[in-house]
C-alpha cells in the first residue's frame, strides 16, 4: 500500500501546485478571518469548523491563505482515501485495488471536490466527517450498542460543521434499524445516545454566546441571546424571492426554481468526473443495487437527502453542496469498474481516475489568479488615513473584514458593508463597539423601513456625525438597492459631489472644494481571458469585480 498513499501524496501536490495565493470568492475571506480570530461569521456559524481551522492557523510556516487551504486540501485527500476503502469493502476480492484506485482518484480530481480543496471553505472538511460516519455505518455489521453514546456526541459536535452533515441521517435511521434488534434490548442507550446528541449540539453552539459577548469585530448577527441564536442558526430573514431583481435565495416555495435546481444538479453531476465516466456511476449504482442491496440504500440515501436540499433550497453555495452526493457517486463509479469483466481488472483502468485531472487541469490551475488581492490593494489606494470606506454586497463584506482583521491592511480604515448597516442594528452596535466611529441614536431613529430613501439619509446622517472623517463609497452602492426585492433603495445623495477615486467614489460636501481626481489611480491590471466557474455565485462575484474595474476605467 506504500505506493497507494505516493498516490494521495502526488494528489496533495497537484492541490498545491494549482491553489490560488488569494483568498477565494464571496464568504471565503470572513470564514478565514473568523477562523483566525474565532469571530462570527455568516449563519449559521460553523463553529466546529472554526475550531478546527482556529488550530491549523498555528502551524508554524505558510501564511493564513495557506494554512487554511491546507486544511481543506488534506480534508479532501482524507475523502479520496475514505472512497477508497469503501470500494475495496464492497467491491468482490481480487477486484478490488485497482477499482478502488480509479474511483478514490475521478473522486480527487473531480470538478467540484478539487475547486473547494483550493479554497476557505467549510465543505471539504464537513464531508470528510459525514464520509467517517458513513464508513462506520457500512462496514459495522454488528455493534456493540454503547457504541451509541461515543457516536451521539460526536454527531452532536459535527452539527457545528456545514449543515449539509444533516444528510447522513436517513443513513443512520437504517443503521440504527438494521441493530434494532441490539436497540430493543438496550433501549436506555438509545435514548442516552439521543441526549448525547443533543449534548454535543448544545456544547458546539455555545460558541456562538461565548465568543458574541467578547464582540469581536466580525460578529454576524450577535447571537448573545436565545432569539438571537435561534435566528442565526435558522438564518432567519435569508428567504427571498424576487426574479424581477435576482433576489432568489433559500426557501422560495417556487416549483420552477426546484426544477430549475433538479436539472442543475445532474448537469454538474454528468460533469463532475467527465460524460466518459458517468456511465460508470450509473453502471456501479445498479450493480450494487442488484448484489448489495442495503448497503445501495444506505449510500444512495445520502444522495437523495442532499438532491433533496439543493433542489428545495436555493442558495449561492449549491454547487459546493453537492460534493456530499459527488463522493458518494465516486464509490457506485469505482464499484462499477469491478463489476466489468476480468479484461478490464488491469493496471491500466487505475489511468481512466486520471481523465478528470487532465479535463479539469486548465479550468482550475488557478495558481496566477490573485484577483482578489490586487483588488483589496487597488481599493484602499491612496485612501487618507482615517477614512470611512462603505462598500455593499458579500464580495466586500468578506475581502474588507480580511484585510483589517488578518492582513492587518489600512486598519486606520473603517468598511462599512452598506446593507447590514441600513438593515441590521446589532451591525451598527458592533461597529459603535470596535470602532471610534460616532454613530448617534439620529441614524437609528431614521431607520424605519418605510421608505427605500432611508439608506440614504442614513448614510448622510453617519457623514454629518464624523465631519472630520473622509467618506468613499464602491460604485455599487449606486446602481444596486440595498432592500432585496426592489430596484430602488441605492445610494443617491443631493448633498455630495462624487468624486472618482480610483475604483472608490469619495464624497465631497457641494460647498467644500472641488477635489480633482488623481490620475495615477488608474493603472489598473489589464484582464485576460475570465477565469472558468460552473459555480454561479463565483462567476457573478467576478462579474462584479469587473464591473468596478470599467466603471474606473469609465471615470
Amino acid at each position: 500500500m506504500r505506493w497507494v498513499l505516493l498516490i494521495f501524496t502526488s494528489v496533495l501536490g497537484v492541490y498545491l501546485v494549482t491553489a490560488s495565493p488569494s483568498i477565494g470568492w464571496v464568504d471565503s475571506g470572513a470564514i478565514a478571518t473568523a477562523a483566525k480570530t474565532l469571530g462570527i461569521p455568516n449563519p449559521p456559524g460553523f463553529p466546529a469548523y472554526l475550531l478546527v481551522a482556529h488550530t491549523f492557523t498555528k502551524i508554524p510556516f505558510g501564511n493564513i491563505v495557506f494554512k487554511l487551504k491546507l486544511l481543506s486540501q488534506l480534508s479532501a485527500i482524507g475523502i479520496g482515501l475514505l472512497v477508497f476503502c469503501l470500494i475495496w469493502f464492497l467491491a468482490p476480492q481480487k477486484r478490488q485495488l485497482y477499482s478502488a484506485l480509479l474511483g478514490s482518484l475521478a473522486a480527487s480530481f473531480s470538478y467540484n471536490l478539487w475547486s473547494q480543496a483550493n479554497n476557505i471553505e467549510t465543505y471539504t472538511l464537513t464531508n470528510l466527517v459525514l464520509l467517517c460516519f458513513l464508513c462506520w455505518f457500512v462496514i459495522k455489521e454488528k455493534i456493540k450498542p454503547w457504541y451509541l453514546l461515543g457516536l451521539g456526541l460526536l454527531g452532536g459536535l459535527s452539527l457545528g460543521l456545514n449543515p449539509m452533515i444533516v444528510c447522513l441521517a436517513p443513513a443512520v435511521l437504517m443503521w440504527i434499524y438494521k441493530n434494532k434488534d441490539e436497540f430493543i434490548k438496550n433501549w436506555t442507550i438509545l435514548v442516552l445516545g439521543i441526549g448525547f446528541c443533543v449534548l454535543g449540539f448544545m456544547a458546539i453552539y455555545s460558541y456562538l454566546p461565548l465568543r458574541a459577548a467578547t464582540h469581536p469585530f466580525l460578529n454576524w448577527g450577535d447571537p448573545v441571546n436565545i432569539a438571537r441564536i435561534r435566528n442565526h442558526l435558522l438564518g432567519a430573514g435569508l428567504n427571498i424571492y424576487e426574479p424581477e431583481t435576482n433576489s432568489i435565495n433559500g426557501f422560495t416555495g417556487r416549483p420552477i426554481i426546484y426544477w430549475e435546481s433538479f436539472l442543475h444538479f445532474w448537469y454538474l453531476t454528468i460533469f463532475q468526473f467527465t460524460p466518459l465516466l458517468f456511465p460508470l456511476v450509473v453502471w456501479g449504482g445498479y450493480k450494487l443495487y442488484i448484489n448489495r442491496r442495503r448497503h445501495f440504500w444506505m449510500l444512495a440515501s445520502v444522495i437523495l437527502a442532499n438532491m433533496a436540499w439543493v433542489v428545495l433550497y436555493y442558495g449561492g453555495n449549491q454547487e459546493s453542496w453537492m460534493i456530499t452526493s459527488f463522493m458518494i457517486m465516486a464509490i457506485f463509479l469505482g464499484y462499477g469498474a469491478s463489476q466489468l469483466t476480468e479484461r478490464f481488472n488491469k493496471p491500466w483502468i487505475v489511468i481512466l481516475g486520471l481523465l478528470p485531472l487532465i479535463f479539469w487541469f486548465l479550468v482550475l490551475n488557478r495558481s496566477g489568479q490573485d484577483y482578489i488581492s490586487r483588488y483589496g490593494q487597488d481599493l484602499y489606494q491612496n485612501v487618507p488615513e482615517n477614512s470611512v470606506v462603505i462598500g455593499g454586497g458579500d464580495m466586500f463584506n468578506s475581502l474588507t473584514v480580511f484585510l483589517r482583521e488578518v492582513e492587518n491592511v489600512r486598519r486606520d480604515i473603517i468598511p462599512i458593508t452598506g446593507n447590514m448597516y441600513y438593515i441590521f442594528p446589532w451591525y451598527r452596535e458592533n461597529l459603535r463597539r470596535n470602532t471610534d466611529l460616532v454613530i448617534s441614536s439620529k441614524a437609528d431613529e431614521l431607520i424605519k423601513f418605510r421608505n427605500v430613501d432611508e439608506f440614504t439619509q442614513s448614510i448622510d446622517q453617519l457623514i454629518a456625525d464624523n465631519p472630520s472623517r473622509s467618506f468613499f463609497i464602491t460604485p455599487l452602492l449606486l446602481r444596486d438597492s440595498v432592500v432585496a426585492g426592489t430596484s430602488q433603495g441605492n445610494y443617491h445623495s443631493t448633498n455630495f459631489i462624487l468624486v472618482p477615486h480610483g475604483l472608490l467614489l469619495q464624497l465631497v460636501p457641494k460647498k467644500s472644494l472641488v477635489v480633482k481626481p488623481d490620475e495615477s489611480l488608474y493603472n489598473f491590471p489589464v484582464f485576460g481571458k475570465s477565469p472558468f466557474y460552473l459555480e454561479r455565485n463565483y462567476k457573478n462575484a467576478y462579474k462584479l469585480l469587473q464591473n468596478d474595474y470599467a466603471v474606473g476605467f469609465e471615470q
